[in-house]
């Protein structure tokens, strides 16, 4: 072969890796868009109005949608991690009224408003029962299970004793914010 040939080789390999690259920079982006739901874990308490003391402490799982599309919320889910692989171990089920207080009624795993359709920049919050047991996972995750077959998940963190960089409830918060154990889409 001579350099003619090396450049055209080398010229068609190029041409096929930017056609590729172009096709699939169209099919991700245009017509089969999945959408990125940012996922947070909360732990939060209702306050007695006279007293001021804590009641009714609640699990909070909250979803926003930030976009490029709309997408259907169809579980919530608790995941284990092992090395690179997630594996679901439970389906939870959502607080019904959780509003209304104690006792905490769920019918199923469709109670809560699921399954639920957010828009883009729409946010949507389950409530579960606060003694929720995992399990002895060492990194449990918990989230949502989309119409896509994603998963979108929030790390939640072991139980730990309270010191100057957590409030006591056995979940840290980030530097960043207030919110607790933050995590993007993943899967």
């Amino acid at each position: 072969m001579n350099t003619a040939d090396w450049a055209l080789t080398i010229s068609l390999f190029s041409a096929v890796v930017s056609a590729a690259g172009f096709t699939w920079n169209v099919w991700s982006k245009f017509i089969y868009p999945k959408p990125k739901v940012l996922v947070s874990f909360n732990r939060m308490h209702t306050f007695d109005r006279k007293s001021g003391e804590r009641v009714h402490p609640l699990i909070v799982l909250a979803a926003t949608n930030m976009g490029p599309g709309p997408v259907t919320l169809t579980q919530v889910i608790a995941c284990a991690r092992w090395r690179w692989q997630r594996k679901t171990i439970a389906l939870l089920n959502p607080i019904k009224d959780a509003a209304l207080g104690p006792p905490y009624i769920s019918d199923g795993p469709g109670t809560g408003g699921m399954p639920k359709k957010l828009d883009v920049g729409e946010t949507f919050d389950v409530y579960l029962h606060p003694d929720i047991s995992i399990g002895n996972v060492d990194t449990a995750l918990i989230g949502f299970f989309d119409s896509f077959r994603r998963y979108h998940l929030a790390r939640v963190t072991p139980k730990v004793e309270p010191t100057p960089f957590s409030d006591g409830t056995g979940m840290t918060r980030s530097r960043a914010s207030d919110s607790i154990s933050r995590a993007d889409s993943t899967g």
